[in-house]
């Protein structure tokens, strides 16, 4: 075979193949963003169909009253009027979830075909439906299109959510796919027209670029692509001494140098230069893929925070240089005790990084425990030759290091990179707080755990601003509709009873703190039992009576706010000694305290709450005038009734 037909041929054969998979590569966006568009139209629909839905009455609908029921009949009749409106419905239908983990129960269905609508709570096992159970928290699109006797379908799905932003059932809609099976089948013809035009037009160029173009400009043109799209590996073969030989061997030693310099480059931009272990950029980017990879295997994966204490006073105290050397060292010993699969950082300063892939909480405690001890036992982590003269000297004996981890797995803990590394990072401070040297996971800091974001958690222990205090409250008082804006009202009449007493500016603002995050312990605990109407149990009394505590464990992480712990801690107790949590009595109760449970059961007083009316002001007044001296301090309820009365002087 000639030389031209080769060329011919190898040109062809890569023409049409970029050809095709790029006419793939767009056929596929093409479908793709015809999917996603129908995909978001119909959950736009499913939406708006839920919000025609009254959860109030759509949980009233009771199986045993069947299509008969009021309830129903009233949910029947709007989605019949929505479905009138948008005929491309065949069926319209409510859902809620079933006794078994897969199951849900049709609870009204209105469509085209009468006979084959679903009656009052018959059952459907969604397990080939995956998406249905997304709906509970978001509207969605089944992205499979399902076919039957009567025609081709997409189904769309939305939650039917209470006052309270809790799901109560979802709404489903089957909407035909007729016009999307269309523009697919459009985007089809158009890309197989495509590919064959191209190919033509690769026949006819390649016949014709045969007769002009030799080997090896097609070698130089080809070495060039692959340098373009980043593959330093490809080398070019010299196959002549020529002008063109010449530039082949120049354009090879180009590549060999720009290779060593792209790892050069890689190295110094993945590693610390001080302690040559990953650097803080590099250490998110791997923890993500790390992540990625184990939550698509569901394999564990833990992640350790280390910090050095003591480091600071020592770099202060010995110079830069010395401290340069013990996080060098420390380096050392730390690749010496992890596993070579285990990825360590420097995160910043003298706080290090370890992410433990395949690793469960209870091995990455063994490994943080074994870093610990061996730091134990050279708490100076100093050079040899160094650490010898000054224990000969005596010069570094008042000294030493040691280290406060913290531990958080995945998905355990956390399923998103920077709530794994909050979570690790409050296990770490809260080990530093409590005696340091220790290893503390996630679970053992109190207030955390449970369905609480680890996020939300550290930038609140990190931030002691009023700003962020008040938004914190508010997420307290919004998990009951009936205490809405109640930490900020007991805020303002506590700040009223302070300054009636006359109290310093800054005890008025610890007062003012403590007022807003008096109620912080209730953020953990069941909605059922905050918005329980009746009357609860012992169990449920016990845990309502462990918010004070709760919440004084949670603020306790912060520095700043030590001063307010008493006035969160015991706005319980009473007067008599009868209160709690620890039966205070007197003023042996600390003011803060005594002056928030006046302005919180005033507040209370003079607000609905699901099983009583609100009071009037005076008839409050009145309740708290006559348990002063048992419930409450006289004179901070002195001082309330002397504030309101003086702020309704002056409104009039």
């Amino acid at each position: 075979m000639r030389f031209g037909t080769k060329l011919a041929i190898l040109f062809w054969v890569c023409t049409v193949s970029i050809t095709c998979l790029t006419v793939a590569f767009f056929y596929r966006e093409a479908v793709s963003a015809i999917r996603k568009e129908a995909d978001a139209r119909l959950s736009d629909v499913a939406l708006c169909a839920s919000h025609l839905i009254d959860p109030a009455v759509h949980s009233k609908i009771r199986i045993s009253d069947g299509e008969r029921g009021v309830h129903y009949q009233i949910i029947q009749r709007k989605l019949k009027q929505f479905h009138k409106s948008n005929p491309s419905i065949r069926h319209i239908y409510t859902l809620v979830k079933g006794a078994k983990p897969n199951e849900l129960k049709f609870m009204v269905d209105v469509g085209a075909n009468p006979p084959l609508l679903a009656e009052v709570g018959l059952p459907w096992d969604v397990s080939d439906h995956p998406e249905i159970q997304k709906a509970f928290s978001r509207a969605v699109a089944d992205p499979v299109i399902r076919r039957d006797m009567w025609g081709t379908w997409l189904s769309g799905y939305a939650p039917i959510k209470d006052s309270s932003g809790k799901t109560i059932a979802i709404i489903g809609l089957d909407m035909a796919a007729g016009q999307v099976m269309r523009s697919e089948a459009r985007i089809t013809l158009s890309a197989v027209v495509a590919a064959i035009t191209a190919i033509l037009l690769a026949t006819i160029l390649s016949l014709a670029l045969s007769m002009k173009i030799s080997k090896p400009i097609m070698q130089l043109t080809t070495a060039t692509r692959h340098i373009a799209d980043g593959n330093l590996d490809y080398t070019i073969s010299v196959d002549s001494k020529d002008e063109i030989g010449s530039l082949a061997f120049n354009m090879n030693r180009m590549v060999s140098s720009l290779r060593e310099s792209q790892a050069s480059l890689l190295q110094r931009a993945n590693t610390d230069g001080l302690t040559s272990l990953y650097n803080h950029r590099y250490f998110h980017e791997r923890l993500g893929q790390e992540l990625k990879r184990a939550l698509r295997y569901n394999h564990p994966l833990c992640l350790i925070m280390i910090d050095l204490d003591g480091f600071k006073a020592v770099n202060d105290s010995l110079g830069h240089p010395a401290g340069d050397t013990i996080l060098r060292n420390f380096a050392k010993l730390l690749l010496a005790e992890i596993r070579e699969i285990d990825i360590a950082a420097r995160y910043g300063g003298d706080e290090f990084a370890v992410i433990l892939p395949e690793t469960g909480l209870e091995e990455a405690t063994q490994i943080a425990e074994r870093v610990r001890a061996s730091v134990e036992r050279r708490p100076h982590l100093s050079d040899e030759a160094e650490s010898a003269k000054g224990q000969k000297s005596g010069s570094n004996a008042h000294w030493k290091i040691t280290l406060s981890i913290g531990i958080a797995e995945c998905p355990r803990h956390a399923r998103q990179r920077d709530a794994l590394v909050s979570a690790a990072d409050i296990a770490m401070y809260h080990a530093k707080h409590v005696s340091q040297n220790m290893v503390c996971t996630y679970d053992n800091v109190p207030g955390a755990g449970g369905s609480m974001d680890p996020c939300r958690i550290y930038t609140f222990l990190q931030s002691a601003s009023v700003s962020t205090i008040a938004a914190l409250a508010t997420a307290v008082d919004a998990k009951d509709h009936y205490t809405h804006g109640h930490s900020e009202s007991v805020a303002r009449y506590a700040v009223g009873i302070a300054t009636e007493i006359r109290l310093s500016q800054e005890d008025k603002f610890n007062v003012r703190i403590a007022a807003l995050l008096h109620d912080v312990g209730k953020i953990g605990m069941p909605d059922t039992i905050l918005n329980n109407p009746g009357q609860l149990d012992t169990h449920e009394r016990e845990i309502i009576r462990s918010h004070p505590s709760v919440g004084e464990r949670i603020v306790k992480q912060v520095p700043q706010l030590q001063k307010i712990l008493p006035g969160i801690l015991y706005h319980h107790e009473r007067w008599d000694g009868t209160g709690y949590p620890c039966g205070l009595s007197g003023e042996k109760i600390p003011l803060p305290a005594r002056i928030i449970c006046v302005a919180d059961s005033f507040d209370a007083m003079t607000s609905n709450r699901p099983y009583r009316n609100a009071m009037s002001v005076p008839q409050a007044l009145a309740e708290i005038r006559s348990c002063a001296g048992t419930q409450f301090d006289p004179a901070c309820v002195n001082a309330l009734i002397r504030w309101i009365q003086s702020a309704e002087l002056q409104a009039a």
